[in-house]
């Protein structure tokens, strides 16, 4: 590839066009953009996907974000910059398009920074789309003990912080951190001592058996019913004719009085799970 020029920045720490300029859109706190390109020449006008809302901190600011495909939906790891904190979160969204994105109602972060003075402790950071690593998903991310950028104004600004004592002690700051989740383990349907239940819409599958991921705690139950387009349920499919599961996979197969294939139901098919202080993260039928 063959590169312009480059231009010299006008400081030695900042892109001399301010980050809240964007195409002519002025806003105090850093946004998230979407731009598409076929050749990464040319490239479409920014379409706002993420800026922070009136249930965020007036301080926060959506820093980063990394996207990926999981199956038929995206989901991405938002990073959200507490100014005043000088801290780190990630939250978790979701999307059905890659186009158009949401954020979880409570904006609650999906890993919690580790306890003052551990290696976490001040931010959390996610370079990388996961890895589905046998039944477990892999989350690779940069764990720091030091703020965002007090090892730069800290010493300006009179803060009693190390990295603003001494600016050095930020450079063995930062760390290469793993974490994991059992697989497809980001979110679950929960049931506590009194029963729920979850029907689905109609689903049509080649696949054979049906798989849960789920969890019970101690007493917990999961079972389920196999329902006509109607809600007529198959007979020998009911939840009495369900073997019931009381512990913890994330690939058990589902079986029946009436057997365990579920492509023996002729049509489209609807499943009703009935949950007791139990975790649902998944089902397939393959």
């Amino acid at each position: 590839m063959k590169w312009s020029t480059a231009h010299p920045d006008s400081d030695p720490w900042f892109f001399p066009v301010y980050p809240g300029a964007v195409e002519g859109i002025w806003t105090t706190r850093r946004c998230q953009y979407r731009h598409e390109s076929d050749d990464c020449i040319h490239w479409s006008k920014g379409e706002l996907i993420f800026e922070p809302g009136p249930d965020d901190n007036l301080q926060d600011a959506h820093y980063c974000f990394v996207p990926w495909r999981a199956d038929e939906m995206h989901l991405g790891i938002l990073g959200i910059f507490h100014e005043v904190d000088n801290t780190f979160d990630i939250e978790l969204c979701h999307s059905r398009d890659g186009k158009a994105w949401n954020r979880f109602p409570s904006h609650q972060p999906i890993m919690e920074r580790g306890p003052e003075g551990s290696y976490d402790c001040y931010m959390l950071e996610t370079p990388t789309q996961p890895l589905v690593v046998g039944d477990e998903i892999w989350i690779y991310y940069g764990g720091a003990n030091i703020h965002h950028d007090w090892w730069i104004f800290g010493q300006m600004q009179g803060l009693d912080v190390p990295e603003a004592k001494d600016p050095t002690y930020a450079y063995n700051g930062s760390h290469l951190c793993l974490a994991t989740l059992r697989l497809d383990g980001w979110v679950s349907l929960d049931a506590t001592i009194r029963e729920g239940y979850v029907e689905t819409k109609p689903v049509f599958s080649t696949g054979k058996h049906l798989y849960i991921n789920g969890r019970c705690d101690p007493g917990g139950t999961i079972q389920v019913e196999v329902m006509d387009n109607w809600n007529h349920v198959w007979p020998g499919y009911g939840k009495a004719d369900c073997q019931t599961f009381t512990g913890d996979s994330v690939r058990h197969k589902v079986a029946w009085t009436g057997g365990d294939a579920v492509n023996m139901i002729p049509g489209i098919v609807k499943l009703r799970f009935h949950l007791r202080n139990a975790e649902l993260y998944s089902f397939q039928i393959a």
